[in-house]
């Protein structure tokens, strides 16, 4: 089954739903970077639309959280290659629970 790339990620064409993310630490830091992100917006932030997502990165931004994590999640969906953010997670107390999908929503309106 031959791979190709798409953006940063490579994808396995075997035949189902249009292949399979191969594995590579872009893969691995998405996932990680996700994991956080959901934890922030209490959801899965993978549901939202692109637009949404990015109003959600720029709301974090308003309520302060840490422009260099915002910088990284930025990245996720753009073709450059994905950071680990472990050294910036301290920084997440400073917007929790504000950060929540409820409290954003209701800001947003």
């Amino acid at each position: 089954s031959p791979a190709h790339k798409v953006g940063k990620y490579q994808i396995l064409e075997d035949g189902r739903c249009g292949g399979m993310l191969l594995p590579d630490e872009n893969t691995d830091l998405f996932c990680y970077n996700i994991m956080i992100l959901n934890f922030l917006y209490y959801g899965k932030v993978t549901r939202l639309e692109l637009d949404e997502f990015y109003e959600y990165l720029e709301y974090l931004k308003d309520i302060g959280l840490n422009k260099e994590l915002i910088d990284i999640f930025d990245k996720l969906y753009i073709n450059a290659p994905n950071e680990n953010p472990d050294y910036l997670l301290d920084s997440i107390k400073e917007v929790y629970p504000r950060s929540l999908r409820p409290v954003f929503n209701h800001v947003r309106g």
